[in-house]
């Protein structure tokens, strides 16, 4: 995984490639199976491909023999500790992959019906999933949370769409006509 300063450094998904590689060879990367291995490029992939190469590229300087069960295991410290890989960048993550993560700043936009809940959600038990995943986007910040929505698609167009239903439980005082409803 060591990349030589000669010549530029490969591209992420190649430099990572001998930690994901070694799933061939289980015992060697000490998973189980290779449904451990699916979990560990899981959470590799839910922290952010940019990040994940730091923290490989950090790991393999620190320990150059470290092996795909010692990644596994930071990734899983970050997770358990909730701590964000650290990177000059703007992460942009789903609401699913949010899950353990924080930041000091949380913006979530579409906050529209037909997003948030999604169209497809039409049973009370699918709109309370996607109100617990609203929930986990917004406890995902520290300091600052940003909720938006827009009553048109396009600036200028005619207003057709609503704000999401889950907005009205955040923000009870704000009137129906003032929410685009």
């Amino acid at each position: 995984m060591r990349v030589s300063s000669k010549r530029p450094p490969p591209p992420a998904p190649q430099r990572l490639s001998p930690l994901i590689d070694a799933h061939t060879h289980l015992d060697a990367c000490g998973a189980k199976d290779a449904d451990d291995v699916h979990a560990i490029v899981d959470r590799a992939a839910a922290v952010g491909v940019t990040a994940v190469v730091t923290i490989a590229d950090d790991l393999a300087s620190a320990r150059p023999t470290a092996t795909l069960a010692e990644f596994a295991a930071e990734l899983s410290e970050r997770e358990d500790t909730g701590h964000a890989p650290v990177a000059a960048a703007v992460t942009l993550a789903t609401m699913h992959a949010a899950k353990g993560l924080e930041w000091d700043a949380v913006l979530i936009p579409g906050l529209v019906e037909g997003i948030m809940p999604i169209v497809h959600a039409r049973t009370a038990e699918a709109i309370e999933e996607e109100r617990r995943l609203l929930y986990v986007a917004v406890t995902r910040a520290r300091v600052r949370l940003v909720l938006s929505w827009a009553p048109a698609r396009t600036p200028g167009a005619e207003p057709s769409r609503q704000r999401s239903r889950f907005l009205a439980a955040l923000f009870p005082s704000v009137p129906a006509a003032a929410a685009g409803a």
